[in-house]
C-alpha cells in the first residue's frame, strides 16, 4: 500500500509542470511578506486565510521565490493527507481494503485537479480536512465518560477549518447542528461557541460588504443541484446526467433510511455539510460562475462518497472475498482515473500557460526595474490585478529573485514572444502616445523599427490602425497591441533593457515620419 501511495504522489507531482507562481499566489507574494497580524488575517476574496498565509510566508522565508517545486509538493502532500483522513472514516465502517481503494481513487482522480495540483488550494483542502477530523473526534467524545481532549481537538479542527478558507463556514454550521441534535450541547457547547466567536470577530473587522450580485432562485437551485450531481459524475468523467441519477438515488436511499430508522444528524452529517457547502457557494457564486469548477467538485465528491459509505451497513464488505474485492475495486479505480484524466491534462496545460506568462513578466520586470512605475500591475489573472510592481520588487528584495526566462528562451519560443509583447505594452515600456513635438519632414512610413532607448515620432493624417510588435519575427496579431489612432502627432519610445531586439511598428495607412 505504501508503494501505491508513493506512486500516486509521484504521479500527481508530475502532472503539474509549472515553474513559478500563478494567479492568486501573486497576491500572497505581494501582500503576505511577513508574520504581521495584518499580513496573516487580511481577507482574500472574502475568505479568512490565516493558515495558508502562515504556510506561504514560512515557505517564502525558508525557500525563497525561486523554488516553486516545494509548493507543488505542498499541494500533493495536502491532497494525500485529506484522502488518508477519508480512508480512516471509511476504515471504521467498512475495513481497511475498502478504505484503501476509495482513498486511492480520490487521490489520483482528476476531479479536484485545481486543489490537488495547486499549492494555493491548501485553503480549501485544509477546511475539508478540519471538518473530517472534527467529526472523527466527535465520535470519540460522545457519552459521559468521553475524554475531554477529544472535544478540545474537535474545537481546534473547527478553528483550523475556518482559518483555511470560507469552506470552513459550512463545517462550523454542520458541526453545530450535530452537537445540538445529538444532545451534546450541555457538555460540548464551547466546541462550537469558541470558533464561532473568533470568526464573528474577524468578520466584523475584516468581512466588509460583498459586491457580487445575488443569484435568482433558478440560478441558486440549479447551482446546488448541478454541483452535487457533478461531484458524482466528475469522479468518472461522465455526463452530468449520470450524476443527477446517482444523486437522486442517494437522496432516495437517505429518505428510506430515515423512514426505517428515524433521523440522525450523525448518520447524515456528510449530506448536511454538502447541502450547506453548495447553498453557501451558490449564494456567493451562482450569478458569476458554473458549479462544475474542479475546486468545488473536489469538496462535493469527497463529502458525498462519505455519505454513501455511511448509508451502507457497517462492515458489509468484510464478508467479501478479499482478492475479488481488490480486483473489483482496482477496476473501478482505473475507470475513475481514466475518465477524469482529461481534467488533469487540461489543468496541466492551463497551469503551464499561466506559469509561462508569470515567468515572462518576471523577466521583463527584472530587466526594466528602473523603467517601470511601481504602481503598475505586475501580474494579473483573468483581468484581475494581483500585485503591483512595487510589491513584486519588495518581495524580490526580501526573498530573492523568482524564476524567469532568459531573453534567448523568449526569442526561441513564439508563444513566449507574444506574451512578452503584450507584457511590454501593459507595463508601459512601449506606449503609443500623443506628443507635442513639432513635426517637420515627411515620407511614407508603413513599417519601422525602433531601437532600444530611441524614440520614433510620426504624424497620422487620417484615422489609421497601428500594431506594435516587440519582436520583429512575430507576424500574427494579438489582442492588446493594436491601436486605432486619430489624426495627430505621436511618439513611440522603447525603454532600454536587457531583453533585447528592436521594436517594430506597422501601419494600415500611410503616415509621415518626423525628422
Amino acid at each position: 500500500m505504501i508503494l501505491v501511495w508513493v506512486a500516486a504522489a509521484i504521479y500527481l507531482y508530475t502532472r503539474n509542470m509549472g515553474n513559478t507562481f500563478v494567479v492568486d499566489e501573486w497576491m500572497f507574494v505581494g501582500t503576505r511578506q511577513d508574520f504581521s497580524w495584518q499580513s496573516l488575517v487580511a481577507p482574500h476574496n472574502g475568505h479568512l486565510t490565516i493558515v495558508p498565509a502562515f504556510v506561504y510566508v514560512t515557505f517564502f522565508e525558508v525557500f525563497g521565490l525561486d523554488n516553486y517545486e516545494v509548493f507543488r509538493i505542498l499541494a500533493v502532500t495536502m491532497q494525500l493527507i485529506v484522502c488518508l483522513a477519508v480512508g480512516e472514516v471509511v476504515r471504521r465502517r467498512q475495513g481497511t481494503t475498502v478504505a484503501f481503494l476509495i482513498a486511492t481513487l480520490l487521490a489520483v482522480s482528476g476531479i479536484g485537479v485545481q486543489n490537488s495540483l495547486w499549492g494555493f488550494q491548501i485553503g480549501f483542502m485544509g477546511s475539508v480536512l478540519g471538518f473530517i477530523l472534527a467529526v472523527l473526534f466527535f465520535d470519540r467524545f460522545r457519552g459521559h465518560d468521553a475524554p475531554r481532549a477529544s472535544r478540545f481537538l474537535s474545537m481546534v479542527c473547527l478553528c483550523a477549518a475556518l482559518g483555511c478558507s470560507g469552506v470552513g463556514v459550512p463545517a462550523l454550521l454542520t458541526f453545530g447542528l450535530l452537537v445540538v441534535l445529538e444532545r451534546e450541547l450541555r457538555r460540548s457547547w464551547w466546541v462550537v461557541a469558541i470558533p464561532s466567536l473568533l470568526y464573528a470577530l474577524w468578520s466584523l473587522r475584516y468581512g466588509g460588504s460583498d459586491p457580487v450580485p445575488r443569484p435568482t432562485l433558478s440560478q441558486f437551485a440549479s447551482f446546488v443541484i448541478d454541483g452535487q450531481s457533478g461531484s458524482l459524475s466528475g469522479l468518472f468523467g461522465v455526463d452530468i446526467m449520470w450524476g443527477r441519477i446517482a444523486f437522486g438515488g442517494l437522496l432516495l436511499v437517505v429518505f428510506l433510511d430515515i423512514r426505517r430508522n428515524g433521523f440522525s444528524v450523525r448518520r447524515n452529517v456528510w449530506l448536511a455539510y454538502s447541502a450547506a457547502f453548495w447553498m453557501i457557494t451558490a449564494f456567493k457564486r451562482a450569478s458569476l460562475t458554473t458549479p462544475l469548477s474542479s475546486r468545488y467538485l473536489w469538496v462535493g465528491s469527497i463529502i458525498l462518497i462519505l455519505q454513501i459509505i455511511e448509508m451502507i451497513p457497517k462492515h458489509r464488505f468484510l464478508s467479501f472475498n478479499h482478492r475479488a474485492l481488490m480486483i473489483l475495486g482496482s477496476v473501478v479505480m482505473m475507470l475513475g482515473t481514466w475518465g477524469s484524466y482529461p481534467l488533469l491534462t487540461e489543468y496541466r496545460s492551463f497551469h503551464r500557460t499561466w506559469s509561462d506568462q508569470s515567468m515572462v513578466r518576471n523577466s521583463i520586470l527584472l530587466a526594466n526595474r528602473e523603467n517601470v512605475e511601481f504602481s503598475v500591475v505586475a501580474h494579473s489573472g483573468v483581468g484581475v490585478p494581483l500585485d503591483t510592481t512595487g510589491q513584486f520588487f519588495e518581495a524580490v528584495d526580501r526573498f530573492g529573485v523568482p524564476d524567469f526566462y532568459s531573453s534567448a528562451e523568449i526569442f526561441e519560443n513564439g508563444d513566449l514572444s507574444l506574451i512578452a509583447e503584450v507584457s511590454m505594452l501593459e507595463l508601459g515600456l512601449m506606449n503609443v502616445e500623443p506628443t507635442r513635438t513639432t513635426c517637420s519632414g515627411g515620407g511614407s512610413l508603413l513599417e519601422r523599427r525602433v531601437e532600444e532607448g530611441s524614440t520614433l515620432v510620426f504624424r497620422v493624417t487620417t484615422p489609421t490602425v497601428v500594431r506594435v510588435s516587440r519582436f520583429v519575427e512575430i507576424q500574427s496579431a494579438i489582442e492588446g497591441n493594436v491601436r486605432l489612432l486619430d489624426p495627430g502627432v505621436y511618439s513611440i519610445e522603447l525603454a532600454p533593457d536587457e531583453v533585447g531586439k528592436p521594436l517594430q511598428v506597422r501601419f494600415e495607412e500611410e503616415v509621415s515620419r518626423c525628422d
